[in-house]
């Protein structure tokens, strides 16, 4: 009979445990110790809280006022953090295992951040984080400037005397994923945005994809979502006037290049540097590659019909207006109309038979296996210690325009600056109309 009672008792024990689970309560009362002797301590109070932060039920009343007190000792024991000890111990400690918090410690263990999901609605309170600094023997909290992330990396670049720390973090992932990295320096009077980045930023934000870095910090490949594909542009820390800043890496080019180089400068209006087909009537162009390609238009869309020696034609329709601008080789490259603003240049792949990427652009040729374009600067971004003759020809419509190369046969293509700049005419390409 013994025997019975306990095999029930000890069956019944898992059911229990689930039925006291599902009515968890916070217990208010646990108070957070002033100090702690290991790091481990820390960390495993950290954890005894985030797993009542998890247990919390949101049908309950006081479940607001319960997330927000939880997030309060989990504050106020990440700020028992005092010495740099304490500090090496916790992120050694936080290595160990998995946890529902994030701790990141520079290379130098100079700078330190904690970040965590707080579960209160508001969106902008939904993370919250703790930093870090290392002075003399203490270390000292502070809030951040921007809005909290959850920063996974802390990384320390320097090419002068002075360390500048990158903290790296995201939002959540998928497709709405933010990613950033923001700039610090530890100084006299605290930590310090650092203004390092291209255009006076301390800060850099990108959606969708994260940024690409290498050389502990010192060179990143910043990403751009070009319609199919992802494009990077990559940026080096190095002195300027003996300044830190992250500046475009440069491919220097070896012509200098003007307004008229982007310019067409064949009858069809193809861009330079394009095949040019054997006969382009009717919106039909032949080559000698045997491809054809035919431009046909609806009211306000047009495709595509692409054929090789006849045979295998296939169809690539645009949701606007579209014009066939050039050829080289097996990439084919058409300029779609975008509601007033800079017409949207496609590359499509014979190869593949897939768009490979798409991009609006105002002036663009092609050189070798390489793709010239001009972006639009402001005045104030031209260098000061650069030059630009800007002729009275362009009058009001005058710009200036920084050129990039890009390898478009390229599977992962890489942007790089021609450390060229030129005054234009803001007007767009009088490219073929077909």
């Amino acid at each position: 009979m013994e025997i019975k009672i306990f095999v029930l008792t000890f069956l019944c024990a898992p059911l229990l445990l689930f039925n006291s689970c599902g009515n968890h309560k916070f217990d208010q009362n646990t108070t957070v110790p002033e100090h702690f002797g290991h790091g481990r301590d820390l960390v495993n109070l950290l954890d005894s809280f985030f797993l009542e932060l998890h247990h919390l039920d949101e049908r309950n009343a006081d479940f607001e006022e319960s997330v927000i007190v939880l997030n309060e000792k989990i504050g106020k024991t990440m700020e028992r953090v005092k010495s740099p000890r304490l500090l090496q111990e916790v992120h050694k400690s936080f290595l160990n295992q998995n946890h529902d918090f994030v701790f990141s410690l520079s290379e130098d263990q100079k700078l330190a951040v904690f970040s965590w999901h707080t579960r209160l609605q508001d969106k902008h309170r939904g993370i919250k984080n703790i930093a870090f600094y290392v002075r003399g023997n203490k270390v000292v909290p502070t809030t951040l400037y921007n809005d909290a992330l959850l920063f996974h990396n802390v990384y320390k670049v320097s090419v002068g005397r002075k360390p500048i720390y990158l903290m790296h973090g995201q939002t959540n992932t998928g497709s709405d994923s933010k990613y950033r990295l923001d700039a610090y320096y530890i100084s006299a009077d605290g930590l310090e945005q650092a203004t390092v980045f291209p255009n006076r930023k301390n800060t850099l934000s990108v959606v969708q994809c994260d940024f690409e870095i290498e050389k502990d910090a010192s060179l990143i490949h910043i990403p751009e979502i070009w319609g199919n594909s992802t494009i990077y542009r990559p940026i080096a820390l190095s002195l300027r006037f003996g300044k830190q800043v992250y500046q475009e890496t440069s491919y220097p080019f070896p012509k200098i290049l003007e307004e008229n180089d982007f310019s067409p400068q064949n009858a069809l209006g193809f861009i330079n540097g394009s095949e040019l087909p054997n006969s382009g009537e009717n919106n039909k162009f032949l080559f000698d590659d045997h491809v054809k390609v035919e431009m046909k238009h609806q009211d306000d869309s047009s495709s595509a019909a692409i054929s090789i020696y006849k045979a295998d034609e296939l169809e690539i329709p645009f949701g606007q207006q579209a014009s066939f601008v050039g050829k080289k080789n097996e990439s084919l490259f058409f300029l779609e109309s975008n509601d007033g603003e800079a017409g949207l240049l496609h590359l499509y792949d014979l190869n593949k038979r897939k768009m490979r990427w798409s991009r609006p652009m105002d002036k663009f040729m092609l050189y070798g296996d390489a793709l010239l374009f001009a972006e639009k600067i402001e005045s104030w971004q031209v260098p000061y210690n650069k030059k630009v003759n800007c002729s009275s020809e362009f009058g009001i419509d005058k710009g200036f325009f920084k050129v990039y190369t890009l390898p478009y046969q390229s599977h992962s293509p890489i942007v790089d600056f021609t450390n060229q700049i030129f005054c234009g005419s803001q007007n767009r390409l009088a490219l073929a109309q077909n």
